[in-house]
């Protein structure tokens, strides 16, 4: 598997980020064989008007669009989905460009700036990256790729530094590693336990946090190393235990095939989930405190599941799904949302 071509950039409104999205969109000589949309809030990026008729606008181009997953390790959930599909060609479209959907998310799951959470706050953000599966004049070859998870537990957390230190262990033999640093109690922790004198800084080096695309960051910051002999592995902190592994080398000197290990994907009907948050919502306005339980990443039912990708699978038109926010209460809320964005 390849990266073509990839690129991040910060925003402050929603309609900026789509169209630099549609800018960047219309110059491709063709639309790849499929569309992967992502974004660490899940379901909760569609309550952005923005975001919708941009979906809309993709799929007037009659490409199929699926929406996959995995907390902030959802470009991880990306390569994973596009691994074990039929297609050649692959765009992903990483949207975290409305800060107060992306904070709300956070907050519900203690990781916030809400009082006594003292942890992250939202830089809204979004990015692309073009994949094949054979090469093409391509950049960076996707050598592995692997979302770890973590158990509850003390001795859990001895495992998962257990793991993490042999695939350290083994990308430094051969290259460079990327710091997974964040402003967490849990990065700190783990952290402690590694050692990491000779990695490469984390993109994130205070509370702003840019969610899914860290690693796309990470990327533009290191052109040097796309033409470099040395392998390049970017760590990510995801939501719920998980720690997001891209392992790359450059496209035209590696010539290691991408291995990838068994993947586990969780299926959901995308309109019936999002029926329920719509509703959740719409009764109880922008009250957080109970959104975690319409959320995938945080329920324990996944964790310790390695390389698991959450999937909303679409049985209609996005036409007909965006309908369930056509109704009065939804509309009050999507204004609401609207205004606090500007």
């Amino acid at each position: 598997m390849y990266i073509h071509r990839y690129w991040a950039k910060q925003t402050s409104h929603s309609k900026s980020a789509i169209d630099a999205l549609k800018n960047d969109i219309n110059q491709l000589n063709e639309m790849p064989s499929v569309i992967y949309l992502v974004s660490a809030g899940e379901l909760n990026v569609f309550f952005d008007e923005e975001v919708r008729q941009f979906v809309l606008w993709l799929e007037s181009h009659n490409v199929p669009i699926e929406f996959v997953g995995a907390a902030c390790t959802s470009i991880h959930a990306a390569l994973l989905a596009f691994s074990e599909s039929t297609f050649d060609s692959a765009l992903v479209l990483s949207l975290e460009c409305n800060r107060e959907l992306q904070q709300e998310c956070l907050n519900a799951v203690g990781v916030g700036n809400l009082p006594a959470q003292g942890g992250l706050t939202v830089k809204p953000c979004v990015g692309l990256m073009v994949l094949q599966k054979e090469s093409d004049n391509s950049q960076w070859v996707v050598l592995d790729t692997q979302i770890l998870s973590q158990a509850l537990g003390i001795q859990s957390a001895q495992a998962m530094l257990r793991n993490l230190r042999h695939k350290i262990s083994d990308a430094e033999l051969t290259g460079n590693v990327v710091s997974f640093s964040i402003c967490s109690s849990w990065s700190d922790s783990l952290l402690d336990g590694l050692e990491s004198e000779s990695w490469l800084p984390s993109y994130e080096i205070d509370h702003h946090h840019y969610l899914s695309l860290k690693p796309i960051f990470e990327l533009q910051r290191l052109p040097e190393y796309e033409t470099s002999d040395r392998t390049l592995l970017l760590m990510t902190l995801g939501g719920g235990g998980r720690v997001g592994l891209l392992l790359l080398g450059n496209a035209t000197s590696c010539k290691t095939k991408t291995q990838f290990g068994s993947i586990n994907r969780r299926t959901f009907d995308l309109q019936s989930e999002l029926e329920t948050i719509v509703e959740f919502k719409s009764t109880t306005r922008l009250v957080v405190d109970r959104l975690s339980n319409y959320m995938k990443y945080p329920s324990k039912d996944f964790r310790d599941i390695s390389n698991l990708y959450f999937h909303w699978q679409k049985n209609y038109s996005w036409v007909n799904i965006f309908k369930l926010f056509e109704s009065s209460n939804t509309k009050k809320l999507n204004k609401m949302i609207m205004e606090l964005s500007e």
